[in-house]
């Protein structure tokens, strides 16, 4: 999110460490004993790291994932053919999607390492696309056309309360470091 118009970045270590901790708490809520919980950012980074050889895509899944992405892109008539473009849109999406995935991750889904040079390219020319969807004309008629106009109000009032919020951290973060 480009919150009070800065591009997005990592957390410092104490702001990473803080919301694994609070966090937390709702993994305690949903029943995990307190102390399997990891509260820091290198609890976490030690967690995924210790189960991570268990993460591997199930067998079939790469084809029947292509078979779903198929049928996304044949419209079943000439009144399907706008959700079409947009599910093509959607699909094609999945790439800035592995973009921001950390290597890891994409080599977890089955993408090479060759491909991270491009997937950078690609991240760094989809910025000035996510900030043109920041203007409320351009991103209200994305999701309208979309999503339709109920959706879209629903996300609007969510996206003004966000945007409240982030205004109200970034106030007492400089109050803060005052």
């Amino acid at each position: 999110m480009f919150c009070g118009g800065r591009l997005p970045r990592r957390l410092p270590a104490a702001q990473r460490d803080r919301y694994f901790a609070e966090m937390s708490q709702l993994a305690v809520l949903m029943g995990v004993p307190r102390e399997w919980v990891p509260v820091t950012a290198a609890q976490v980074d030690a967690y995924y790291g210790s189960i991570a050889d268990k993460f591997r895509p199930r067998r079939g899944f790469r084809r029947e994932q292509s078979k779903t992405a198929a049928a996304l892109v044949v419209p079943s008539d000439w009144g399907d053919v706008p959700k079409t473009l947009g599910d093509i849109a959607l699909l094609l999406s999945t790439a800035v999607a592995l973009a921001v995935l950390p290597r890891p991750s994409r080599r977890l889904h089955g993408v090479p390492a060759a491909a991270d040079p491009l997937l950078r390219t690609l991240y760094v020319a989809s910025i000035p696309c996510f900030a043109l969807l920041r203007l409320p004309v351009v991103g209200t008629l994305a999701l309208r056309w979309y999503l339709g106009a109920a959706d879209t109000e629903t996300l609007a009032a969510a996206r003004a309360q966000l945007a409240d919020r982030c205004s109200k951290f970034i106030e007492s973060e400089g109050n803060q470091r005052v």
